[in-house]
């Protein structure tokens, strides 16, 4: 039993003596050492229960590592719930400045934990993970650069949830250098590299589930938004027309401003622009910031579900063929359609009722 008095310190000489032989050296222990440590190579963060006062808590070593995530890595997180809207926003932040992300909630997507969580992040719910082996686990939040963990950051009661209890009494330690621990990861590993394949950034097949969701959203490795490098590589010729569609389409926000003032060049230029916007109250309001610019927008009502694909559609039609990219969600098609073909298919899903609006208004307003 840990005593309360010297809690941080009995706590980090309790995990170091539950390593395996290999992971046990001879550490010493001190009061530097009650928030996090190196242990096995892993560092290793303690994190406890907020009855017992809190030394560390977990959303700032979320919210500190997500910071220290780098273009390229990979960081994975499991949640319990949507129910952190700073840590939601915080890999929202991470995504688009290059840092693959994969989140992993246990809880039932519903509307209210929808409802906290940014369009960005609510991007693409690709599948589900399998029941975890460890149902008691609360989360954990792992990076990693070059193909290795380097840091692992988790909670985890060391025994189930009894009926009538709101919580176990027993501490949570962030610490996974244990058997345990490893054999968690090691589950939660395979299922990312059976779901998504190496390399990660490969295409994935999209797909919904109520239950045990993963949300996945790849920003391009460089700080530019794929909508905008495509529309760099945009012919300038008169036959060229550009449609931009977008469910939230902020003209103001880091994102879609750039967007937006490439449009207003392009169609300064000769381009026919247009935008197909989905008619809810945000766009109402973007509508009018960019009527200042010379863009012509459309108003479409999106079909339901289609928030979950944060889609930001780009068609550019040259003389010959039509360039569709997806810059949210990162799907499984083929980003080159041919002219006589604005269907996009999903790869063993068909395709999402968005595209036969976006196909239905083409066909409508091209030749316009």
């Amino acid at each position: 039993m840990l005593q309360k008095d010297k809690l941080g310190q009995n706590m980090m000489t309790y995990l170091i003596g539950q390593l395996p032989p290999e992971l046990s050296p001879l550490i010493p222990v001190s009061e530097e050492m009650t928030a996090h440590t190196l242990v096995g190579g892993f560092e290793v963060h303690i994190d406890q229960d907020g009855h017992r006062g809190i030394t560390t808590p977990i959303a700032r070593l979320y919210l500190r590592e997500i910071a220290r995530a780098r273009v390229g890595d990979k960081l994975i997180i499991l949640q319990k719930s949507l129910t952190q809207p700073q840590i939601n926003h915080a890999l929202v932040d991470a995504a688009l400045w290059g840092v693959e992300v994969i989140a992993v909630y246990r809880d039932k997507l519903n509307p209210e934990c929808l409802a906290v969580v940014p369009s960005a992040l609510q991007a693409a719910c690709y599948k589900i993970f399998r029941k975890s082996p460890h149902p008691h686990h609360k989360s954990m939040m792992l990076l990693q650069r070059d193909g290795t963990v380097r840091a692992i950051i988790g909670s985890y009661n060391t025994r189930r949830q009894k009926a009538g209890e709101r919580q176990p009494r027993t501490h949570t330690a962030l610490f996974f250098t244990m058997q345990r621990g490893r054999d968690l990861f090691a589950f939660y590993q395979a299922e990312v590299d059976r779901l998504f394949g190496r390399p990660a950034s490969s295409p994935k097949t999209l797909a919904f589930n109520t239950r045990f969701g993963i949300m996945k959203f790849v920003m391009h490795p460089n700080r530019t938004s794929p909508v905008l490098e495509l529309l760099n590589n945009v012919s300038t010729c008169p036959n060229t027309a550009i449609w931009l569609s977008y469910y939230n389409a902020l003209p103001d926000s880091h994102i879609g401003l750039p967007v937006f003032i490439k449009l207003n060049d392009l169609c300064r230029r000769g381009c026919r622009v247009r935008i197909l916007l989905d008619a809810n109250d945000e766009n109402r309001a973007a509508y009018e910031k960019a009527r200042q610019l010379h863009l012509d927008i459309r108003w479409a009502k999106f079909p339901s579900g289609s928030a979950m694909l944060g889609h930001k559609l780009v068609l550019a039609r040259t003389l010959d063929e039509v360039h569709i990219m997806q810059s949210s969600a990162n799907l499984s098609a083929s980003q080159h359609l041919h002219k006589h073909n604005l269907t996009l298919y999903l790869r063993g899903q068909g395709f999402h009722p968005i595209y036969q609006i976006l196909e239905k208004e083409i066909s409508r307003y091209w030749r316009r």
